[in-house]
């Protein structure tokens, strides 16, 4: 099964309530995957944004939020924020722990990680199984401030 090839039928947006309780704990200083059409901080990287392309700059000592608008971004984004040890990353993603990029970048390298109480659903219409069309939870991962070996597990109420 190859994830990529899936395409979301809905244009996914954060719940405005669940970037409000992160923003207050994290106090996000850039959305590091945003438009110019979907940004929820004034300072993004991506088109229209500070930068073009975030993957590119250093992140520094940013604390940052990303939701990676499509499953292609989401290694290179995880990738991005192990490689970035001063920055704290908080992203938001669908849980798809038979991914590479899940054990390599989520579960090993991450401070924490909150399975969301009452998560948005991604509904994916291309599937596997043509015709049957599937429902992936999200959850979110904590980059940086006190990374350890094995990430702490929660489950997070986004409510």
């Amino acid at each position: 099964m190859n994830w990529n090839d899936l395409a979301p039928t809905d244009n996914l947006e954060t719940p405005p309530t669940l970037f409000a309780a992160l923003h207050q704990e994290f106090n996000f200083t850039v959305d590091l995957t945003a438009d110019a059409t979907n940004h929820l901080l004034p300072t993004w990287f991506g088109p229209g944004g500070e930068v073009e392309d975030g993957l590119s700059v250093p992140w520094g000592t940013h604390r940052g939020y990303a939701f990676p608008p499509t499953i292609h971004l989401i290694g290179a984004v995880a990738r991005k924020a192990v490689q970035e040890p001063d920055a704290t990353v908080v992203m938001l993603l669908p849980f798809l722990p038979a991914e590479s990029w899940f054990a390599t970048h989520i579960f090993s390298q991450t401070s924490e990680v909150r399975f969301l109480k009452y998560a948005p659903f991604l509904h994916f219409q291309k599937t596997p199984v043509d015709g049957v069309p599937m429902l992936v939870p999200f959850l979110l991962v904590v980059y940086g401030r006190n990374r350890r070996q094995y990430p702490s597990l929660t489950v997070y109420d986004a409510h």
